[in-house]
């Protein structure tokens, strides 16, 4: 896409790519106790082998970012997404006819990587192909789309379940050879071979701190799928049924969020949209915290919903309008890897914390942690070499 204009295929392309690793565990989830009933009749062993089973891709998505930077040494972007995606699609589907449970998970971490890498070259495409205000505007909609994505795996993988069993949802997988055909038609003149110079790790220094403050976002943002089940218990909302309606309610939150979050930006740019993003993630977990009613735990779900959707577009047009062209693969793969990183680590400190000091005083130490952020945070020019246009 580079030396023209991005068609509006190319971008379709580039914003559902962006959006494809939310496809990785979504469509397995309602098919957890078939499949549990399938791995020796659904005993505990058999539990966990299912959720290991819909959980594994997501942690080789941490490595599809540096995977994608190696890719770029060898060949063009769209060289790499033809292959990646292909290999997606297959790998996603083998569940349909793999019998070994050795082979069954080894497809599932290929399903990650790939997803991983997927993600990060389409979302380099966006950092490097568009301008300032255009970008801001992808980066919401591929975060909104991702919402989308993963809602419409929960729904439609339950159906398929129900049509054609445990192994039904992998048939979704086979959805990626549309993405596939977008990738095959955009021109190949657009992807030219952008990452054999040198990708030298200094030029991310200046972005640490920057990706130190999306790793406590993105625990905010997590907090909801961590702790919310347990939570809504708590308020007597302990059906699977209605804990899935509510969830699945701040998922459609989070996407119209993320929507906005351009003329969001253009209101009240870059530095008090991080402390606003920040003190809605705090305000969300200490409603959490206190809640004795749904309607005061719902209330911190609208905030943590409403925050969480803006997370994932600010801290990309944050970090990726600063890095350096030669390292924007490499950066926009480590935002995914922390997204994920988060993801596995919201769950382990926040009962670490629990066990030290108790739920509720755990609850508010992590509510006054994001919420002294929203408040020092500085988003100076300086500091992060972005304002909104």
């Amino acid at each position: 896409m580079q030396g023209h204009n991005p068609s509006a295929l190319e971008t379709t392309t580039a914003v559902l790519g962006t959006a494809v690793v939310s496809l990785v565990t979504t469509p397995l989830v309602p098919a957890l106790p078939a499949l549990a009933a399938s791995f020796a009749g659904g005993t505990l062993d058999a539990n966990l082998i299912a959720q290991m089973l819909m959980a594994a891709p997501a942690v080789m998505v941490i490595l599809g970012g540096p995977l994608s930077a190696l890719l770029l040494k060898v060949c063009s972007i769209r060289t790499a997404l033809l292959g990646l995606v292909s290999l997606f699609a297959v790998a996603g589907s083998a569940g349909l006819v793999l019998d070994s449970l050795a082979l069954l998970f080894a497809s599932r971490l290929l399903i990650g990587l790939c997803a991983g890498a997927v993600s990060t070259l389409s979302l380099a495409l966006i950092a490097t192909r568009y301008e300032e205000g255009v970008r801001n505007r992808l980066f919401g909609w591929t975060s909104a789309c991702g919402s989308f994505l993963g809602m419409g795996g929960l729904l439609l993988g339950g159906l398929l379940v129900e049509a054609l069993g445990a192994r039904g949802p992998f048939l979704l997988y086979l959805a990626t050879t549309v993405l596939l055909a977008m990738v095959f038609a955009t021109r190949k003149e657009g992807t030219p071979p952008a990452g054999r110079r040198t990708q030298p790790l200094s030029d991310l220094r200046p972005l640490l701190s920057t990706y130190l403050l999306l790793l406590m976002a993105a625990a905010g943002l997590f907090f909801l799928h961590a702790k919310g089940p347990f939570l809504l218990t708590r308020v007597e909302i302990a059906s699977a049924s209605s804990i899935g309606l509510v969830l699945s309610l701040a998922a459609v939150i989070s996407a119209v969020s993320a929507a906005l979050f351009a003329p969001l930006l253009r209101w009240i740019g870059v530095p008090h949209l991080l402390r606003l993003t920040f003190l809605m993630l705090g305000c969300g977990v200490a409603l959490a915290a206190l809640a004795s009613s749904p309607v005061l735990l719902l209330s911190g779900f609208v905030l943590l919903s409403i925050g969480g959707g803006i997370v994932a577009p600010l801290f990309k047009t944050i970090i990726l309008g600063k890095a350096a062209a030669a390292v924007q693969a490499l950066a926009a793969g480590l935002i995914l890897s922390s997204l994920y990183v988060a993801q596995f680590m919201v769950p382990l400190v926040i009962h670490g914390l629990e066990e030290i000091v108790g739920q509720g005083a755990a609850l508010w130490m992590f509510a006054g942690a994001l919420a002294l952020l929203g408040v020092g945070v500085r988003g100076r020019r300086k500091g992060f070499g972005w304002r909104a246009s």
